[in-house]
């Protein structure tokens, strides 16, 4: 059979290592009182994880200091290096460290909490800090928000695991440290638990919400404690002159909208073609990525080095002109590109904020200099636009408005900030349902139902009923001689070919037979085929679902939802009436094991 998926990069750490002393047992008993222990750890993880959190932004601001600005100037042809040589560093450390090649860190945990039921390995997420470290403080131009929420919950789990709570009870356990890194990170525990909801988790859990506020608000008081509770950014004057100001805003909207859809096709190509790349260029492509943002830097935008929080606070303060704003949104946007796509250690979100400053100070500029009797708040057009940005590329609106919120300490642009947010959500939505993080997990071919879906689960699921695949598979870009040539000594009839877009069919062998006799052998297979596709089981999904469409196809394919590429098992009618009659409905609903999936 032929293996197609060959530069497909590598899945997450989804299933507990023997050999590794962080391994979950599955075996592990069920302590009383079990509820009170979680409130306990959440506790526990929300002080953990802002004693690390703290270390990271220290770490991060210490090499920054060391490596850009203690013995290099803007002006240092050095400082061309300094990038590469530091992001060179952070991948090697980060494969040493990890079993898998990945950037920021939010997808890792997502897939950790659906295909293992919360186990984030300890030995990837500290891979995941120390690296993130290296690469920012060197002047990539990413941030340590999302390395944070890996690194909260690999701590979370981590302890859950030590504590032998139950798997149901573990991935109630990840989140919480999920929202306690992203608010030490964020300094801004309610969006940080807005943030879990909307794009970790996925949907709203009574049961999950007091732990995840009790972690986020724990660390957030931790890294107050240590480093003050002042904002990120120093903020000038922020008010809304009047109705007819909301038009701006709505402008903004639409121009992040566009901005953030830009973003996200660019990352998602780049990526697509680096991950084609050998395995072992990984670290020379953080390194040419490196080379760029040097060289950006010493040509005279330093501004676009690490995450940019000062860059931003000078915005807001009035210290470049509308053009130099844009144009240092759009260079940002380039090596953001280049970093996140190459999966340099690190996160987006600091970029989103930083690009979205810049376009709200460049509209705020360029509205005042068209109405110059008019004055507007440069700090209130930047927030808004961090907004617009985190929605246009996270989806996560929610979350967007709480950011501007929780900065601006204040509601006094709640009005502008829910306009601009709104027009972006909508127009984003429209042109492209996906996020960029669904972009990208479609892209490395896991599809993740959510993972608080709440809804009775029957009594027999796909897998129940499947056998393993034992009809030879082809690919439909192959030629006919190709084709018939993988599959001349396969037994049986059928033959499952497997498209380009992830579609199955399947065809008689004396089908193939005949077209290869009878046509050019050179033609490819998909051209001799029509349009129309199998539907595609998960082994998850109920058991009754084959039964539309048996009475049309002989046998269905059963794939993976960690990689939708790969064949799990079949379902034929006799395996599916088969299980049927042999069924003993069970005493309570159960539940898919995640090792299945």
């Amino acid at each position: 059979m032929r293996t197609s998926d060959a530069k497909r990069p590598p899945l997450p750490d989804l299933e507990p290592d023997p050999a590794n002393e962080d391994s979950y047992s599955p075996g592990a008993t069920t302590p009383m009182r079990e509820e009170v222990r979680v409130v306990l750890l959440a506790l526990v993880i929300g002080l953990l994880a802002g004693l690390v959190i703290v270390w990271l932004r220290m770490a991060v601001d210490g090499a920054r200091l060391l490596l850009l600005r203690t013995w290099l100037g803007p002006s240092d042809l050095l400082i061309v290096f300094v990038p590469a040589v530091g992001g060179l560093v952070a991948a090697l450390l980060w494969q040493r460290l990890s079993r898998q090649v990945r950037g920021g860190g939010i997808n890792e945990t997502i897939a950790g909490l659906y295909l293992n039921s919360g186990f984030v390995s300890l030995r990837t997420t500290f891979g995941n800090l120390i690296s993130s470290a290296l690469a920012i403080g060197s002047g990539h131009p990413l941030g340590p928000e999302d390395p944070a929420l890996h690194i909260g919950a690999g701590l979370a789990s981590f302890l859950g695991r030590r504590m032998c709570l139950r798997r149901e009870q573990l991935t109630r356990l990840a989140p919480v440290g999920a929202a306690a890194g992203i608010s030490g990170a964020l300094n801004a525990p309610i969006a940080a638990v807005l943030f879990v909801f909307e794009v970790v988790i996925g949907s709203w859990n009574a049961a999950t919400l007091g732990s995840v506020v009790l972690g986020a608000v724990t660390s957030v008081m931790v890294v107050r404690y240590f480093l003050g509770a002042s904002s990120m950014f120093h903020l000038g004057a922020i008010y809304v002159g009047g109705p007819r100001e909301l038009l701006g805003y709505a402008i903004l909207g639409a121009v992040g909208g566009l901005v953030s859809l830009a973003l996200n096709r660019s990352i998602r190509e780049v990526r697509a073609r680096v991950i084609a790349l050998p395995r072992w260029s990984y670290c020379l492509q953080i390194g040419v990525a490196g080379v760029v943002v040097g060289v950006i830097a010493y040509v005279g935008f330093p501004q676009v080095l690490g995450p940019g929080h000062g860059a931003a606070s000078q915005a807001m303060g009035g210290q470049f002109g509308w053009k130099l704003l844009i144009g240092l949104a759009a260079l940002k946007i380039l090596v953001t590109i280049l970093s996140f796509a190459t999966r340099t250690p690190g996160g987006i979100i600091a970029a989103l904020l930083f690009i979205g400053a810049m376009l709200g100070c460049a509209i705020s500029g360029i509205g005042h200099s068209l109405a110059a009797h008019v004055t507007v708040s440069a700090s209130a057009y930047a927030l808004v636009g961090m907004g617009v940005m985190v929605t246009g590329v996270l989806r996560a609106p929610l979350t967007a408005l709480m950011i501007v919120v929780e900065l601006s300490a204040g509601y006094g642009i709640i009005i502008p900030a829910v306009i601009s947010i709104s027009v972006a959500y909508l127009l984003v939505r429209r042109l492209q349902p996906q996020s960029l993080l669904e972009l990208l997990r479609i892209q490395d071919g896991m599809r993740l139902p959510r993972i608080e879906e709440e809804k009775p689960e029957p009594a027999l699921q796909v897998q129940d009923a499947m056998q393993a695949p034992t009809l030879p598979v082809v690919d439909s870009s192959l030629t006919l001689r190709q084709a018939w040539r993988e599959v001349v000594d396969c037994p049986g009839d059928l033959i499952f070919v497997r498209h380009a877009d992830e579609g199955w069919t399947v065809i008689d062998r004396s089908m193939l037979d005949q077209l290869e006799a009878i046509s050019d052998p050179q033609q490819r297979l998909e051209d001799k085929m029509d349009a129309s596709r199998m539907p595609q089981l998960y082994p998850d999904l109920p058991l009754d679902i084959t039964l539309r469409h048996l009475h049309r196809w002989p046998v269905l394919p059963v794939v993976s939802r960690a990689n939708v590429r790969t064949l799990t098992g079949i379902v034929t009618m006799d395996t599916v009436m088969a299980r049927y009659q042999s069924f003993e409905p069970p005493k309570g609903l159960r539940s898919a094991s995640p090792s299945s999936v």
